[in-house]
């Protein structure tokens, strides 16, 4: 896991130096903050990967963090790291945007497979927000192409997210648009259809 920056965020200091020594000992670049003010310094200066945020800390909830990272343009990944394991605070972190919540104590070594996990999934979310993007973008500017992926939803019983990558992946192996793909789906459903 080379070239991965992690945040720590704990108030807790032998916390966040016992992370960043074994984390740092697998491969992982670790920064560390002890409150959030410092911690959206580290945000502002450093490109990071994933931050790992304790969930209560005396001058400023982990919750506020989580809240001020979902609201940037560019939102940071993050878990939760904490001693409560209460059903309300793993609840409240998972509401807020936590990839995932590890309750303390817990080993560098095993956070390093939740770490690569987090990372996985933080990656899959950003490739849906992109295509949900990209789909919006494209059924907003053209009403061929919203009539194409209500087609291919009813004759293929999928999603609308899927139906519109199936048509964005069959026109890109075809060299085609996809409004020029929209115009022959819509084309050959009215051949095929009965008359009225």
């Amino acid at each position: 896991m080379k070239d991965v920056n992690v945040l720590v965020v704990d108030d807790d200091r032998l916390i966040t130096s016992t992370l960043q020594s074994g984390l740092s000992q697998h491969g992982l670049r670790v920064f560390t903050a002890n409150n959030v003010e410092a911690a959206r310094v580290c945000v502002a200066r450093e490109p990071l990967d994933l931050i790992v945020i304790d969930a209560k800390m005396p001058e400023g909830s982990g919750i506020a963090l989580a809240d001020w990272l979902q609201e940037r343009d560019e939102p940071v990944p993050f878990i939760f790291l904490s001693a409560y394991s209460d059903w309300e605070t793993v609840s409240s972190a998972v509401h807020h945007g936590a990839l995932t919540y590890l309750v303390k104590p817990v080993q560098a070594s095993q956070m390093v497979p939740v770490i690569h996990a987090a990372l996985e999934r933080a990656r899959e979310l950003r490739r849906l927000r992109e295509t949900s993007g990209r789909m919006e973008s494209a059924l907003e500017s053209n009403r061929e192409i919203s009539i194409a992926v209500g087609l291919v939803m009813a004759r293929s019983g999928l999603s609308r997210e899927a139906a519109f990558e199936r048509m964005r992946s069959t026109a890109r192996s075809r060299r085609q648009k996809l409004e020029d793909l929209a115009r022959d789906l819509i084309s050959a459903d009215r051949i095929m259809s009965p008359p009225a």
